[in-house]
């Protein structure tokens, strides 16, 4: 994927999510109490992909600064997503689905997810998420001391 390749929403497995989460407990999981899909970007490196989940913007989001873990996403000066990339998981191909595929009973959230998408990908943002995740990435590979559990799973 090169750096002017747009970015697009995915939905990823629960299932999958479940899985993850039961051997590492950081990784965020939907058990029931939201019926929404778990969406974010899919991001590839070195041929293998990431899933970094999209988030609802909280009110402590919006004066938290961007790092290089937290990305905001806004749409004419209102906050509308962030991404977490320290919640980045590897998503191989067949647990990942791309949110134009999918069909949406709800209109209006279907409406905020290209929203969403298409902020991600203005003034450069994706550019930006790009880079960040590509940095932590090499973070938390390069020290072989230092290895990122959630980046290791193979259970798929």
């Amino acid at each position: 994927m090169s750096k002017n390749e747009k970015l697009f929403l995915y939905e990823i497995d629960n299932s999958y999510i479940k899985r993850l989460n039961e051997v590492e407990p950081k990784v965020f999981y939907n058990h029931g109490k939201h019926n929404r899909p778990f969406v974010g970007v899919l991001l590839t490196f070195n041929s293998q992909q990431y899933f970094a989940p999209l988030s609802s913007p909280k009110k402590k989001h919006e004066y938290m600064r961007e790092s290089l873990t937290f990305c905001k996403i806004e749409e004419k000066d209102k906050l509308i997503a962030v991404i977490n990339l320290n919640n980045m998981i590897p998503a191989p191909n067949p647990i990942v689905k791309k949110v134009g595929n999918i069909k949406f009973n709800d209109k209006q959230y279907f409406n905020l997810l290209m929203t969403q998408q298409r902020s991600i990908n203005a003034n450069n943002n994706n550019k930006t998420i790009r880079k960040k995740a590509k940095k932590l990435l090499h973070l938390y590979t390069r020290d072989r001391k230092i290895v990122c559990v959630r980046m290791n799973y193979s259970l798929i």
